[in-house]
This record gives structure tokens, sequence and C-alpha cells, in this order.
């Protein structure tokens, strides 16, 4: 007689841990998108302490780019939100 051997069961409320992180940080409240960003490129530098990087590499990668996208209008108010960046700071 065989034995039946369930190994992995559905779990219907399950939601991936990236998934989390990025619904939290695109609430304005919790900093947004470029603050994960940045937190998570400041993360790197400390735990990784990498010797070698890019000469153009930042903590604040492409954060000037994306504010002159948001002047020009390329960029919807909705994204801008979720992006976490303040329009009175451009």
């Amino acid at each position: 007689m065989a034995i039946s051997d369930v190994r992995s069961v559905m779990n219907a409320n399950y939601e991936p841990h990236g998934l989390r992180v990025v619904t939290y940080f695109s609430n304005p409240k919790n900093g947004g998108l470029v603050y994960l960003e940045q937190r998570w490129r400041e993360h790197f530098l400390a735990t990784m302490r990498p010797r070698y990087l890019p000469a153009l590499w930042s903590v604040h990668h492409n954060h000037q780019r994306l504010k002159q996208h948001i002047l020009q209008g390329r960029i919807q108010p909705e994204e801008v939100t979720v992006m976490g960046v303040k329009l009175d700071e451009c």
C-alpha cells in the first residue's frame, strides 16, 4: 500500500516578500520607491564594502534625471507619488 506524501500546500494568501516591500515603499508616507532604492544602495555599500565601482556609481542613481523628467511632464503625477519624489524639491 502506497502512502500519499504531500510536500507542498497551496497558500491562497501567499504574497512574495519583494512584492510586500515594493507595496510598502509605494506609499508616499513610507518614503517612496526612490527612498527604497537609496536605502538599498546605502546598505550595499555598508555591507559589501566594494573596492571597485564605476566612476559614476552613486547612492542617488538617476535621481536628478528623474526630477528632470518630472519637470518636463514625461512622468505621470500618480507615478511621481509612488516614487516618493517631492515636486517642491525639484
